[in-house]
């Protein structure tokens, strides 16, 4: 019934040929309007699709310069860091690169020297020397994440509840 009575008010009225003129130009528009929204939506996934593939791209090119310069790294800890060879040897190397993420870089030990392996390096600060020597010789600013080989990494981050907060859960 509404519509009808708006219907003959447009008839009625001395701008309704006015407004039935502009109607198929205000719909043409609209139409050119979501159109161009549409593009560019389009052009928007288009390039974070080329971002997020070239961030792969960056990451394989990063794992292989870590792979190359890690003999230099460790010999930065060792001079830069006064990290000794023996610890070195025995804690650092037995370290492998698990991943390398866009802002990440994840170091598995193995599983010989598991946990107590981590939380050695941890005690003695060698992943922060670490992380300053691969920022230093790499030029890129990464975190450095310790696993134990066969874990998953969001596991090892440590977690901050208190006996009351277990409680309470």
């Amino acid at each position: 019934m509404h519509f009808s009575l708006t219907c003959k008010i447009i008839k009625t009225t001395k701008y309704s040929s006015f407004l039935l003129e502009i109607i198929p130009f205000l719909v043409y528009y609209i139409g050119v309007c979501v159109c161009t929204f549409l593009s560019l939506l389009l052009l928007l996934f288009t390039y974070a699709y080329k971002i997020r593939k070239d961030s792969f791209i960056m990451s394989d090119q990063i794992r292989e310069t870590l792979e190359k310069q890690w003999d230099n790294i460790l010999n930065l800890l060792e001079v830069e860091y006064d990290v000794s060879h023996m610890m070195i040897n025995t804690w650092i190397r037995a370290l492998s690169i698990k991943e390398v993420n866009e802002d990440s870089i994840i170091l598995s030990m193995d599983k010989k020297l598991g946990r107590r392996g981590i939380d050695f390096i941890e005690k003695k600060m060698y992943d922060i020397y670490l992380q300053s020597a691969i920022e230093a010789t790499l030029n890129i600013p990464d975190d450095l994440i310790l696993c134990v080989d066969g874990e998953n990494t969001d596991s090892d981050k440590p977690s901050y509840t208190s006996e009351f907060d277990a409680h309470v859960q």
